[in-house]
């Protein structure tokens, strides 16, 4: 009987939003599936067709341990899962162990960059095709052999440093070859404002600074992200300057409307430049406090000045589902 049971007990837990068990992890995640209608036009060719996307849907665990009054231990494993069955079913996200106390707190692992954190919530389109700003500029990375150290608050400001080693080039020859890189990042965060500024150092590939500001106003919602990027170590690097604008209003306590801007403008090594435009207008109906409803319509496109280059464009039209738990 308790083999039996015990099936439909892990069940029972995970139906519950951000479950902890006794002195174990929680459980959590995300379903975001959406349902949409894609066209593609590279010059060329126009080809349109509909498809069934899992954005970024995940199942983690994450979890904390009291050492002593002043010292924890801290813990997270998160995995990108592919809800419609595309992809294999897990890939790395957020992976960390660290130690957390009243001096700050201590990562280490796979997880993303202080530079891409510092966006906040300027993204209305995170993780949805065509409409997340790593369509249109440099330094949305999630890199791995990371340590980081973040102050604690104060008055709201908040300081992370994070370093990324470069052992790939000593003990795995084979792999993807990685440059020590730096990634900090300045976080002001208060009721009606998050401002931030940061910097990449040879993380990816790339030096960046990113300035991003988001105002909380009433029902309105504003942002704005500005930012430079430029190939680290190199000899007449691409260099590209970038910016997103983002707006959201909530309709009652059930709806919201969200619109957002991206362009960047990219030199490249052949003295040509290379521009990308993104828009993309939005609504969410709220089903449940875990459960929305959405529809999207998100265009970019890609546009080069060398002699006889075509513009290149894409947009869907999505209507989804996600429920967090």
């Amino acid at each position: 009987m308790k083999v039996r049971l015990l099936p439909l007990a892990i069940g029972a837990a995970i139906a519950m939003p951000g479950v902890a068990f006794a002195d174990g992890p929680t459980v959590y995640g995300k379903m975001n599936v959406t349902y949409e209608y894609v066209t593609l036009d590279d010059g060329t060719n126009d080809d349109s067709n509909g498809e069934l996307n899992s954005n970024a849907s995940r199942l983690g665990f994450k979890g904390s341990e009291d050492i002593s009054d002043d010292l924890s231990v801290i813990y997270q494993a998160e995995y990108q899962i592919s809800v419609d069955g595309d992809a294999s079913t897990f890939s790395q996200r957020d992976i960390f162990v660290g130690l957390k106390g009243g001096w700050g707190t201590f990562q280490a692992g796979k997880f993303d960059t202080p530079l891409k954190k510092s966006q906040g919530k300027v993204d209305q389109f995170n993780n949805m095709q065509f409409g997340d700003i790593k369509n249109v500029i440099e330094g949305e990375n999630r890199v791995g052999d990371i340590v980081q150290y973040s102050t604690p608050s104060m008055a709201g400001l908040t300081a992370t440093l994070a370093f990324q080693s470069d052992e790939n080039n000593d003990i795995n020859p084979g792999a993807t070859p990685e440059e020590e890189g730096y990634s900090l990042s300045l976080v002001y965060e208060a009721d009606m404002i998050f401002a931030s500024i940061a910097m990449d150092d040879s993380v990816a590939g790339y030096d960046a600074t990113r300035l991003t500001v988001v105002g909380n106003m009433d029902v309105f919602q504003l942002g704005f992200l500005y930012q430079t990027a430029e190939e680290a170590d190199v000899d007449n690097a691409e260099e590209q300057d970038g910016y997103i604008l983002s707006a959201a209003m909530k309709l009652g306590e059930s709806n919201k409307l969200r619109a957002q801007y991206g362009f960047s403008e990219t030199d490249l090594t052949n003295d040509t430049t290379d521009e990308v435009t993104q828009f993309g207008i939005g609504v969410d109906h709220k089903l449940s406090k875990q459960t929305k409803l959405f529809a999207n319509y998100i265009m970019i496109e890609e546009e080069n000045d060398a002699p006889g280059s075509v513009k290149e464009e894409g947009s869907t039209l999505q209507v989804g589902l996600e429920h967090k738990f």
